[in-house]
């Protein structure tokens, strides 16, 4: 893996981490349910991730298998509270999912190749959730302003 990567994959989850703790201060249930999923994914994936230097060289089922499982969750919540940072999100997720199919389609996609496609996301999909916290933090200043009783 370049040095450049290293930078890229061992600051995510801290800040997968500190989602959690924004969306736990400043958002409702929807932007926490994310929050959550996506330190249970990231936490998940890296137990299940073969061993530095040889993973991702062939097709990784666990990690597809978590990631599947994620894009199911997003789109259950993308259903049940439609906006469009979910609805986004579930997106991306479908689209990370995608790396999974390819690699399984072509088995000699190197390494680099799948983990950058099925990584590639992770960042956007923070992003989104950041937009998620503030527009539920706006939205709850916005109740408390004309005295509202704030949603979730």
């Amino acid at each position: 893996m370049p040095a450049w990567t290293i930078w890229y994959v061992e600051a995510f989850p801290p800040l997968v981490a500190l989602s959690l703790v924004a969306a736990w201060r400043w958002g409702a249930t929807t932007e926490l349910l994310v929050a959550f999923l996506y330190l249970a994914a990231t936490d998940l994936q890296k137990i299940f991730t073969g061993v530095a230097g040889i993973r991702f060289v062939h097709f990784e089922p666990a990690v597809a298998t978590i990631d599947i499982a994620l894009l199911f969750g997003l789109s259950v919540l993308a259903h049940r509270r439609p906006s469009v940072w979910i609805i986004g999100s579930a997106a991306l997720q479908l689209i990370g999912c995608l790396a999974h199919v390819a690699k399984a389609v072509q088995p000699a996609m190197p390494a680099l190749v799948y983990e950058i496609l099925m990584g590639s996301t992770g960042y956007p999909l923070l992003l989104l959730l950041w937009i998620g916290i503030a527009g539920s933090k706006r939205r709850a200043a916005r109740e408390a302003r004309n005295g509202l009783r704030p949603g979730g």
